[in-house]
């Protein structure tokens, strides 16, 4: 109980809140120190790099799809075909995730 208590002394200096000026309370730190405090913490680590690495692996997504596309409906198969290629050669391994292809 002594630990948990003191760890959770910490966490309420570490999370504070200020007032924004829209009237909703914002975390007292920036990003980047958020960031920090995240990565710091064997936890929310793991969590943060992978929310981190689905960001990354979302923004190429919409840039492959909007080069394939050049923004229209997909409605060949070829089209699909170059998007699934996609997604096994570069959201896989950005996700940490791999599809093993069977030979039958």
């Amino acid at each position: 109980m002594a630990v948990r208590n003191a760890v959770l002394a910490q966490n309420k200096k570490t999370f504070t809140l200020k007032q924004a000026s829209h009237g909703f309370a914002l975390l007292n730190m920036s990003i980047a120190e958020l960031g920090a405090v995240a990565l710091n913490d064997p936890f929310s680590r793991y969590y943060t790099r992978a929310y981190v690495g689905m960001t990354l692996a979302n923004r190429e997504i919409l840039k492959q799809y909007n080069n394939t596309t050049f923004g229209q409906e997909i409605t060949e198969i070829s089209e699909y075909l170059k998007m699934s290629q996609f997604f096994e050669s570069v959201l896989e391994p950005a996700v940490g995730v791999s599809v093993v292809k069977s030979s039958s």
